[in-house]
């Protein structure tokens, strides 16, 4: 796919497409516990350090860090969104306009990148991918946004497998955006243009008639 293709379909799917741009909420950050209290990593990407929060208060989060500028360079970086920590410490972007996941230290020292800097449909290539989580085996899931797919990554990166497609039967996506991991090991995906939620099991089977439905546009879990 062209890179002017890309951007105009990245325009058709997000930069028109306001209300999805709002329901993603790009800046939220996504926490993670560390033995020190919460580390709080935004998609700017910057980290933040505070103690636990206690009951009906507000945490005074207090700023750290933040590294990348725009660009497609080595551990640069054009609208990042998903972001998601591995057991090693290691934080890893969902590069969306550069269609690409980066993985950085713990400190933001730029490691690797797969895929990208242009979109693209084989396997470890993304269009636009949005949303990442690991699972209980330290592998990483990515929602591959234009590609209609979810894509399995191994610790270090290296591609497994893929699950979806497009169209709108059970399994089968249209723009998935959010994915998460359950405590049992279980995928949650928003599945965007088909107004729904899907759940698969620990290796990318469709849970028969888990789906949940009725949503006007789901975009994070």
């Amino acid at each position: 796919m062209g890179m002017g293709r890309g951007l105009a379909g990245v325009g058709r799917g997000i930069r028109e497409d306001r209300r999805l741009m709002r329901g993603m909420r790009l800046m939220r950050g996504m926490g993670h516990r560390n033995p020190r209290g919460w580390a709080l990593w935004v998609a700017a990407v910057a980290l933040c350090l505070a103690g636990p929060a206690q009951a009906g208060a507000v945490t005074p989060y207090t700023f750290v860090q933040s590294f990348g500028t725009q660009g497609n360079g080595n551990g640069q970086l054009s609208i990042p969104i998903g972001v998601a920590r591995d057991s090693s410490g290691n934080v890893w972007v969902a590069d969306c306009y550069n269609s690409r996941i980066q993985e950085f230290t713990g400190t933001g020292g730029w490691l690797k990148a797969i895929g990208g800097p242009v979109p693209g449909t084989g396997n470890g290539q993304f269009s636009y991918p949005i949303g990442v989580a690991f699972d209980s085996s330290g592998n990483l899931w990515v929602a591959d946004f234009w590609n209609h797919r979810l894509q399995q990554f191994d610790s270090a990166g290296g591609w497994l497998k893929t699950v979806g497609g497009s169209g709108t039967g059970n399994g089968q996506f249209r723009r998935p955006c959010g994915v998460a991991v359950d405590s049992s090991g279980n995928l949650w995906v928003t599945d965007y243009d088909n107004h729904r939620v899907q759940k698969f099991d620990s290796n990318g089977n469709y849970y028969s008639g888990h789906h949940l439905c009725s949503f006007r546009r789901a975009n994070s879990v």
